[in-house]
């Protein structure tokens, strides 16, 4: 798999902002603003990076000590890939590898997730697909880039309502935070394991030194006409 940040700036996938005031910065799913992104719907387009990306965070699971066989199901946000798409490819591929490991049956879940302001949830038309969750299965949360901890938090819920079980580890692509494990309900220890890993700077609305300065954060999914124009 890619997992050299410089490709991923040389193919505009990773974008660092200047510190111009000109210069629009970034405003995350999370809410909060930054002044890196990090694109990883550039993987989403590419089964073969998919896979490719799957088996590394099995190798990171085996070799952590996480108990594979264990694993009963993935489960995880739909991402919304370059072309407006939102795709279940890493979840199902990590189901499938986990599948390959285990030589026993692991089922895969998604739905869509909503962010509206500081609130994110699943949307309501999808979120019945959560119902295929079976009582005390044990499911592995899979995401795309790891921030905060509000899509891990959000997924672990539904995981509980449905009546499955949060394994305390989940994958990503990315962790762009400084933290390792993410603690949820103040009652489960989620360790992040991540192909990659670099702090980026985030800040809130009100705390943004680049606002601050004048500038203005863009939603870099929504707005990608502006990106082209500066990044």
């Amino acid at each position: 798999m890619m997992n050299n940040f410089e490709q991923f700036r040389k193919s505009g996938d990773y974008l660092v902002h200047s510190g111009s005031s000109r210069q629009p910065h970034f405003r995350l799913t999370s809410g909060l603003h930054s002044n890196a992104y990090f694109n990883a719907s550039c993987l989403l387009n590419s089964d073969f990076e998919i896979r490719s990306a799957a088996k590394d965070l099995l190798k990171i699971l085996r070799n952590s000590g996480v108990n594979i066989q264990k694993i009963d199901r993935t489960v995880g946000p739909r991402i919304r890939n370059k072309s407006g798409v939102y795709s279940t490819r890493l979840i199902e591929s990590m189901a499938l590898e986990i599948e390959k490991e285990t030589k026993r049956p692991c089922h895969w879940t998604s739905a869509v997730k909503v962010v509206e302001s500081d609130t994110s949830y699943f949307s309501p038309g999808n979120s019945s697909k959560l119902s295929g969750i079976h009582n005390l299965e044990n499911c592995l949360i899979v995401d795309d880039v790891f921030t905060s901890g509000k899509s891990i938090a959000l997924t672990a819920e539904m995981i509980e309502l449905y009546g499955g079980r949060v394994v305390p580890c989940a994958v990503t692509l990315l962790n762009r935070s400084s933290e390792k494990k993410f603690l949820w309900k103040n009652k489960l220890d989620i360790t992040i394991h991540s192909i990659m890993s670099i702090k980026m700077e985030t800040w809130t609305e009100d705390e943004c030194p680049l606002c601050k300065k004048g500038g203005i954060a863009i939603c870099p999914r929504e707005d990608t006409d502006k990106l082209a124009v500066w990044y």
